[in-house]
């Protein structure tokens, strides 16, 4: 397909105003689809890619899941007045949700999470990936409903760095949602999009990944998968001074400077996968041993596991280390609050206890112990 050119620039569109997330300094974020006209959008789908120019720091990343058994506590809402959020429903297929009536605002609001332990740049390679259910939208007239789900950026800049999926369009029937990459400077590109049907009783799988090293000239591609239809944007090499930085995950609308009163859309998106940084190590524990007598065999401890806001501790496991030998590594009850019951040979031995984050760090601590018969 040849490069086309978009009827109005997305980087001349209003700046949205600082905003203030809980916790966190201010932060100024940049919007570009304020009062669009998304019947008259032309998509760009443009190549012709090259390298980036600056190096950038390395990241370690995994990929975080969130199903929102419970509400996480990494997730965050930017408005107190917004009516989506963290929902208790199955409708995604799992125990709950993110979501609920998105309406075009004056002001920035997300619901997302703002612990990554870190922002991705546009050297690494990131995705992300889950279910998507829209459930009503406004009908006729053909009011025009946006949002955007994926990573970005909660920085300073004036336009908010975005790469994942747009959903926006007209009527009750259905929406577009394609991938959208927008740079710090607010040059945005777009991809041709799938059309979903609006149903509360289906919900579409899609998935995301940002390579840097893709597209024709080898310098950048986001490739989306929406159900069964496969779309991609490749970067222009116009863009190779252009720089992204993303440290958030989740749902986002941008301000819109004359928001139809009468739009919006009932979006949730669960069983998440999304990139985020590795963080640190786990902080473990050893509060409490319990033993009746130095002769028993039998001990107790009890202890912690702690780590970053935003991941979480996957397992806590213990063995038992005598003459330089280690016994089999068997699972203790509990993560945050952990007990492990251990039956120790006669003699010196250490018992060791290793504490692991979901992104796969591990920690261990120990404690010697001996037994006099």
């Amino acid at each position: 397909m040849s490069p086309r050119t978009p009827r109005r620039s997305l980087a001349q569109l209003p700046v949205i105003p600082v905003f203030r997330f809980p916790d966190l300094e201010a932060t100024g974020l940049g919007g570009w689809i304020a009062a669009m006209d998304f019947r008259g959008l032309v998509f760009v789908f443009l190549v012709s890619v090259s390298s980036v120019a600056a190096a950038e720091p390395v990241l370690s990343l995994y990929q975080r899941g969130e199903n929102f058994a419970e509400r996480p506590r990494n997730w965050v809402q930017s408005q107190t007045n917004q009516f989506y959020g963290f929902d208790q429903t199955r409708i995604t297929g799992g125990r709950g949700a993110a979501g609920g009536f998105l309406q075009p605002r004056t002001f920035f609001n997300c619901y997302a999470d703002i612990y990554l332990n870190g922002a991705l740049q546009r050297g690494a390679v990131f995705s992300g990936s889950g279910r998507l259910v829209l459930a009503r939208t406004s009908g006729l007239p053909p009011f025009t409903a946006a949002a955007y789900v994926g990573h970005f950026g909660r920085t300073t800049e004036p336009f908010i760095n975005t790469v994942g999926l747009a959903v926006y369009g007209a009527g009750a029937g259905n929406l577009f949602v394609g991938p959208v990459v927008q740079f710090a400077d607010g040059t945005a590109f777009t991809g041709v999009p799938a059309s979903v049907l609006v149903s509360a009783f289906r919900f579409v799988t899609w998935t995301y990944e940002w390579n840097p090293s893709g597209g024709l000239d080898g310098a950048g591609r986001l490739t989306a998968v929406i159900g069964n239809v496969t779309t991609f944007v490749d970067v222009p090499a116009s863009t190779r001074d252009k720089t992204f930085t993303l440290d958030a995950f989740g749902i986002y609308q941008p301000r819109f400077t004359s928001p139809e009163a009468d739009s919006f859309v009932e979006l949730y998106v669960g069983q998440l996968g999304y990139t985020a940084g590795v963080g640190n190590p786990p902080k473990v524990n050893i509060r409490r041993i319990r033993r009746s007598s130095p002769e028993s065999a039998d001990i107790t401890l009890e202890g912690t596991a702690r780590v970053l806001r935003g991941n979480r501790i996957k397992a806590v496991r213990y063995r038992i280390v005598r003459d330089g030998k280690t016994r089999q590594t068997r699972a203790a009850d509990g993560t945050t609050d952990w007990t492990a019951r251990v039956r120790i040979p006669q003699g010196q031995s250490r018992i060791e206890i290793i504490a692991r984050s979901d992104s796969g760090l591990t920690t261990t601590t120990e404690r010697r112990v001996r037994r006099t018969r």
